[in-house]
């Protein structure tokens, strides 16, 4: 196989593309059952999921920032509000939830 030098030099973008598809790939299934229910928004909860995505990431060696999820999940999910948040919940015991908004209502 060739490697030419253009392939060469966007092999790292190509990955960061696949490290991000593959963190998307595994919460889309949960957000169309939201959508299907009549919800309004989703919220892929990065508290729980980033032993995830410290594993896929390692896999690559890439850094993925949430700047780079957030521009990939605008570019998948047209016309939705993309943003990050992070917000604590008050009970017996304080929880930081913190992660990724997908509005589309």
């Amino acid at each position: 196989m060739a490697c030419s030098r253009s392939y060469l030099q966007n092999l790292a973008v190509e990955r960061k593309k696949e490290v991000l598809s593959t963190i998307i790939g595994g919460f889309i299934n949960d957000l169309k059952k939201c959508a299907a229910m009549g919800k309004k928004c989703y919220m892929y909860d990065q508290s729980n999921m980033r032993a995830l995505t410290m594993m896929i990431q390692s896999q690559y060696v890439l850094p993925i920032s949430n700047d780079d999820l957030i521009a990939a999940c605008k570019e998948i999910f047209v016309d939705c509000n993309v943003v990050y948040q992070e917000f604590f919940i008050e009970g017996g015991v304080r929880i930081n939830k913190k992660g990724i908004l997908i509005e589309w209502g």
